[in-house]
């Protein structure tokens, strides 16, 4: 006696493999001003959270005007595959000069293998 069975048969599939190298805090200052919130461009060491595929990061930004007070307009992912599900506490957000301000930042991480650098983009004014 023969059985055929036709149909798609589960494929058991494994999840993405995942791992943040660095981070990457880029600051876009309108043009002609100082970098009071430090350098355009800076490398963290990644020091992050993963659970149920979500990453949990959190970043603290100094304001190192004296005499000014600066603030953050949005703050937003640019690696392909992340995405921003929750920004605490939420943009805009002014900070005073010399002070500085911290943010938990909650990401959907990308539904494939993933291994290099994270990409955040902080627009100020």
């Amino acid at each position: 006696m023969l059985i055929f069975a036709t149909g798609v048969l589960p494929i058991k599939s494994t999840p993405p493999t995942f791992f943040i190298t660095e981070v990457t805090q880029i600051i876009n200052y309108p043009a002609g001003t100082t970098q009071y919130f430090g350098n355009a461009y800076t490398n963290l060491t990644p020091i992050y959270t993963v659970i149920n595929d979500e990453v949990y990061l959190h970043i603290i930004i100094e304001n190192y005007d004296d005499v000014s007070s600066h603030t953050i307009n949005s703050i937003t992912v640019a690696t392909h595959g992340f995405k921003i599900i929750s920004l605490s506490p939420p943009t805009p957000q002014t900070v005073s000069s010399l002070s500085l301000i911290g943010f938990g930042i909650t990401l959907s991480m990308p539904n494939f293998n993933f291994n290099g650098i994270l990409t955040i983009v902080i627009n100020v004014s």
